[in-house]
């Protein structure tokens, strides 16, 4: 019988392989929280709020999705979100946006910067956000890095489930989560995001770090991952 580590992986390969024949472990999309550590706030004190991306989306993530989303917000709201998008540019952002469409004055481009800025960027913001497609193989394959990294940095993340997402996020607790892959459910998600009070935000920031480290630090998958490989199976 195969032996067969997969990670950053979901249940959707662990399935696939185990109908294949193999002994499958799977461990997920897990970082080092202390490698991370990120000094939590006593209390949050700004009254606007944050939202941020960073990454390479190329086909994986939906931006055009999270783009329209900012587009149906209304004024008040818009008034009280900043968005900033960290390794794509405004041309970037452009050509994701509807045809002809100008950037919102709350959205910032940055650009490709480095891991160590965006990690600096990922502590200071209030919510990180994804939107993957559920229809497309790779969505429901791997379990993104990105929301490992975001609540290690005890930032609450805004996103649809695909993967095995909803193992790990809590609406309203660790996240806000995006009831469908839709520009409608992603604008409602910020509507939500934009109305927690300073308090909320502060607790959800200690709970998605908390969520991190009981669920998606490497430690906690060490043992069995060693008695999977030295015992041949689980």
């Amino acid at each position: 019988q195969r032996q067969m580590c997969i990670r950053d992986s979901s249940s959707y390969l662990e399935d696939y392989f185990t109908e294949k024949g193999c002994s499958v472990l799977r461990v997920p999309s897990v970082l080092d929280n202390e490698e991370l550590a990120p000094d939590l706030p006593v209390g949050l004190q700004s009254s606007a709020i944050s939202v941020m991306y960073a990454g390479s989306p190329a086909v994986k993530d939906s931006l055009g999705v999270v783009l329209d989303s900012i587009d149906l917000l209304d004024r008040d709201v818009l008034g009280r979100i900043s968005f900033s998008f960290y390794g794509v540019s405004e041309d970037d952002l452009l050509h994701y946006a509807k045809k002809g469409a100008a950037l919102p004055t709350c959205v910032h481009a940055y650009g490709r910067v480095s891991r160590k800025d965006v990690i600096a960027a990922l502590k200071n913001a209030d919510f990180t956000i994804l939107m993957r497609d559920p229809s497309m193989k790779f969505a429901q394959a791997g379990m993104p890095t990105k929301v490992t990294e975001s609540l290690g940095c005890g930032t609450p993340v805004i996103a649809n489930i695909t993967s095995d997402l909803g193992e790990y996020l809590v609406d309203g607790l660790n996240s806000i989560v995006v009831r469908n892959f839709s520009a409608e459910a992603c604008a409602f998600a910020l509507e939500r995001a934009a109305s927690l009070s300073v308090a909320d935000r502060s607790s959800m920031r200690r709970e998605a770090l908390k969520s991190m480290r009981c669920g998606l630090d490497y430690r906690v998958y060490s043992v069995a991952l060693d008695e999977f490989l030295c015992g041949g199976g689980a």
